[in-house]
Protein backbone atom coordinates (compact mmCIF):
# COMPACT_ATOMS: atom_id res chain seq x y z
CA UNK A 1 0.00 0.00 0.00
CA UNK A 2 1.41 3.39 -0.94
CA UNK A 3 1.48 6.38 1.40
CA UNK A 4 -0.54 8.37 -1.13
CA UNK A 5 -3.34 5.79 -1.20
CA UNK A 6 -3.41 5.52 2.59
CA UNK A 7 -3.28 9.25 3.33
CA UNK A 8 -5.20 10.53 0.30
CA UNK A 9 -7.95 8.05 -0.53
CA UNK A 10 -10.28 9.03 -3.37
CA UNK A 11 -13.45 7.94 -1.55
CA UNK A 12 -14.73 6.77 1.84
CA UNK A 13 -14.79 3.11 0.79
CA UNK A 14 -11.06 3.18 0.10
CA UNK A 15 -10.45 5.19 3.30
CA UNK A 16 -12.08 2.46 5.37
CA UNK A 17 -10.53 -0.39 3.40
CA UNK A 18 -6.93 0.86 3.76
CA UNK A 19 -6.41 0.83 7.50
CA UNK A 20 -8.26 2.21 10.48
CA UNK A 21 -9.98 5.57 9.97
CA UNK A 22 -11.97 8.06 12.01
CA UNK A 23 -14.86 9.37 9.91
CA UNK A 24 -16.39 12.50 11.43
CA UNK A 25 -19.47 14.40 10.25
CA UNK A 26 -18.54 17.98 9.39
CA UNK A 27 -21.51 19.18 11.48
CA UNK A 28 -19.71 17.81 14.57
CA UNK A 29 -16.73 20.06 13.83
CA UNK A 30 -18.43 23.46 13.78
CA UNK A 31 -15.38 25.18 15.29
CA UNK A 32 -13.17 24.18 12.33
CA UNK A 33 -13.14 26.03 9.04
CA UNK A 34 -14.26 23.58 6.35
CA UNK A 35 -15.41 23.94 2.75
CA UNK A 36 -19.19 24.23 2.44
CA UNK A 37 -19.42 21.02 0.40
CA UNK A 38 -17.50 18.97 2.99
CA UNK A 39 -19.86 16.46 4.60
CA UNK A 40 -17.30 14.26 6.34
CA UNK A 41 -13.70 14.35 7.42
CA UNK A 42 -11.32 11.42 7.73
CA UNK A 43 -8.31 11.39 10.03
CA UNK A 44 -6.14 8.37 10.75
CA UNK A 45 -5.61 7.35 14.41
CA UNK A 46 -1.86 7.92 14.20
CA UNK A 47 -2.47 11.55 13.14
CA UNK A 48 -4.46 12.40 16.27
CA UNK A 49 -2.58 13.84 19.22
CA UNK A 50 -3.91 13.45 22.74
CA UNK A 51 -3.29 16.11 25.35
CA UNK A 52 -4.32 16.60 28.97
CA UNK A 53 -7.74 18.16 29.46
CA UNK A 54 -6.20 21.36 30.81
CA UNK A 55 -3.78 21.80 27.88
CA UNK A 56 -4.20 24.75 25.57
CA UNK A 57 -4.74 23.41 22.05
CA UNK A 58 -6.48 25.31 19.23
CA UNK A 59 -9.40 23.45 17.62
CA UNK A 60 -9.13 20.62 20.17
CA UNK A 61 -12.06 18.30 20.78
CA UNK A 62 -12.60 17.38 24.44
CA UNK A 63 -13.20 13.75 25.24
CA UNK A 64 -12.98 10.96 27.76
CA UNK A 65 -10.81 7.87 27.35
CA UNK A 66 -12.99 4.75 27.24
CA UNK A 67 -10.29 2.13 26.67
CA UNK A 68 -6.58 1.71 26.07
CA UNK A 69 -4.87 -1.13 24.21
CA UNK A 70 -1.12 -1.58 24.48
CA UNK A 71 0.16 -2.70 21.06
CA UNK A 72 3.88 -3.14 21.58
CA UNK A 73 5.39 0.13 20.37
CA UNK A 74 2.11 2.08 20.43
CA UNK A 75 -0.99 2.64 22.53
CA UNK A 76 -4.46 2.66 20.94
CA UNK A 77 -6.99 4.91 22.68
CA UNK A 78 -10.77 4.79 22.23
CA UNK A 79 -12.14 8.21 23.18
CA UNK A 80 -15.76 9.39 23.53
CA UNK A 81 -16.21 12.91 22.13
CA UNK A 82 -19.02 15.17 20.96
CA UNK A 83 -18.05 14.05 17.42
CA UNK A 84 -18.55 10.38 18.36
CA UNK A 85 -16.08 7.70 19.36
CA UNK A 86 -12.64 8.38 17.94
CA UNK A 87 -9.53 6.23 17.88
CA UNK A 88 -6.07 7.68 18.48
CA UNK A 89 -2.78 5.83 18.32
CA UNK A 90 0.29 7.19 20.09
CA UNK A 91 3.87 5.91 20.26
CA UNK A 92 4.64 4.12 23.50
CA UNK A 93 7.58 5.78 25.21
CA UNK A 94 8.83 6.35 28.74
CA UNK A 95 8.95 10.07 27.96
CA UNK A 96 5.48 10.28 26.43
CA UNK A 97 2.43 10.96 28.58
CA UNK A 98 -0.06 8.10 28.62
CA UNK A 99 -3.75 8.33 29.53
CA UNK A 100 -5.96 5.96 31.50
CA UNK A 101 -9.62 4.98 31.03
CA UNK A 102 -12.04 7.61 32.42
CA UNK A 103 -9.40 10.35 32.02
CA UNK A 104 -10.47 13.58 30.33
CA UNK A 105 -8.34 14.52 27.32
CA UNK A 106 -8.25 16.76 24.27
CA UNK A 107 -7.78 15.49 20.72
CA UNK A 108 -6.35 17.49 17.84
CA UNK A 109 -4.63 17.01 14.50
CA UNK A 110 -2.91 19.08 11.87
CA UNK A 111 -5.19 20.22 9.01
CA UNK A 112 -2.98 18.53 6.39
CA UNK A 113 -3.53 15.17 8.14
CA UNK A 114 -7.28 15.22 7.45
CA UNK A 115 -9.09 14.36 4.22
CA UNK A 116 -12.51 15.83 3.44
CA UNK A 117 -15.32 14.11 1.53
CA UNK A 118 -18.57 15.31 -0.03
CA UNK A 119 -22.03 13.90 0.73
CA UNK A 120 -21.48 11.10 -1.84
CA UNK A 121 -18.24 10.03 -0.18
CA UNK A 122 -15.92 11.45 -2.85
CA UNK A 123 -12.72 13.13 -1.76
CA UNK A 124 -12.49 16.90 -2.01
CA UNK A 125 -9.21 18.35 -3.19
CA UNK A 126 -7.37 19.88 -0.23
Amino acid sequence: MSAAACNGPENLFVAGFLGESNIIASSALAQRAMPKDAAQLMVRPESITLAAADASAADAIPGKVLATDYLGTSIRYLVETSAGRLVARAPRSQRARSFAPDESVQLFWEPQDARMFDAQGRALRN
